[in-house]
Formats: C-alpha cells, sequence, structure tokens
C-alpha cells in the first residue's frame, strides 16, 4: 500500500497511532532484560535495582515515551482544528518528529 496516496488526514491518524506504537518498543528491550535477571512476581518494582543498566535505560526511555506521547497526540491534532485543509508540510514534520522519537529512544538506549 502506497502511503503517498492515502488522505492527509488519514496519514494524521496513522501517525498518532505509530506515535503510540513507539511507546511499547523500549519496553521489549525491558522485558529482555528481566528474563535476562529472572522475573519476580513477589516484588516486581524490587527488580528494578538488579536489571542490567541497558534495561534501567529502557524503562527510562518506556517512561518518557509516555510523556512525550501526549504532548505529541495533541500537537499532531492541533491543525486539523485550525487549518480546514492540512498540508502536506505538516505531515512532514510529524514525520521527522516520529523519527526523531526513535533515534532517540535508541540512543538512550544504547
Amino acid at each position: 500500500m502506497d502511503l503517498s496516496q492515502l488522505p492527509v488526514s488519514a496519514m494524521r491518524l496513522y501517525s498518532i497511532a505509530a506515535a503510540a506504537v513507539l511507546i511499547y518498543l523500549p519496553f521489549l528491550v525491558v522485558a529482555y532484560g528481566r528474563a535476562q535477571v529472572g522475573y519476580d512476581r513477589g516484588a516486581p518494582r524490587a527488580m528494578f535495582d538488579r536489571l542490567p543498566d541497558y534495561a534501567k535505560r529502557a524503562t527510562w526511555a518506556h517512561q518518557n515515551s509516555f510523556e512525550t506521547f501526549t504532548i505529541y497526540a495533541a500537537a499532531a491534532s492541533m491543525p486539523a482544528l485550525m487549518q480546514p485543509a492540512p498540508t502536506r508540510r505538516l505531515l512532514l514534520w510529524q514525520q521527522l518528529s516520529l523519527w526523531g522519537r526513535g533515534c532517540y529512544t535508541r540512543c538512550f538506549i544504547f
């Protein structure tokens, strides 16, 4: 499916959905770290101290993703309320934001 053929409003919704998926990508790294140390169901929060450093950083990146998603979703939706016809330039900024978020998460973990 060619995404450039989609209406701009659909592309905006897909970018918000992609931002929601980016929230959980660092958690996959956290899950891998938890599997390495052994998951303790009796004290899951105390297990954080035993995690490898990369898994701790992934936890922080995961939590930071929740904070930035709310701002991103509001900012991505705002032009739809202010302009009758959204522009491709706004979509470019949204895509750059998503790529930047993915790069930030990767750099923060490694």
